[in-house]
């Protein structure tokens, strides 16, 4: 079984370019867990749920 680095674990959690789940679009994410983009989240339909 291999054992992930330390290094490894910090390149999932930093900042850097991801797609957005909504329109596919290339946005800067702060973090691992962010994946909609700044304007999708201003929609109604993302605050619907």
């Amino acid at each position: 079984m291999a054992y992930k680095t330390d290094t490894q674990n910090e390149n999932k959690t930093e900042a850097r370019e991801r797609r957005c789940l909504m329109c596919r679009e290339r946005f800067e994410s702060e973090w691992a867990g962010e994946r909609i983009c700044k304007r999708c989240r201003q929609t109604a339909a993302w605050r619907q749920g």
